[in-house]
């Protein structure tokens, strides 16, 4: 396992709010271990097999 750091942009930003405990909550439901979340900023801290993070990359 690596440690990762995913940045999410536009989290808490105006009417959009989400709580740092269902953000956690969504990240290791996909599967991730020792999820952090940073703040409030939507930066969230986990770890994760390179084979695993396709399950959270988006495409542009």
């Amino acid at each position: 396992m690596t440690r990762q750091i995913a940045f999410l942009r536009g989290v808490n930003l105006g009417k959009r709010q989400v709580k740092s405990a269902d953000l956690r909550d969504a990240f290791t439901d996909m599967g991730f271990d020792n999820v952090k979340t940073l703040l409030a900023s939507g930066n969230v801290l986990f770890d994760a097999d390179a084979v695993d993070l396709k399950a959270i990359e988006s495409e542009p």
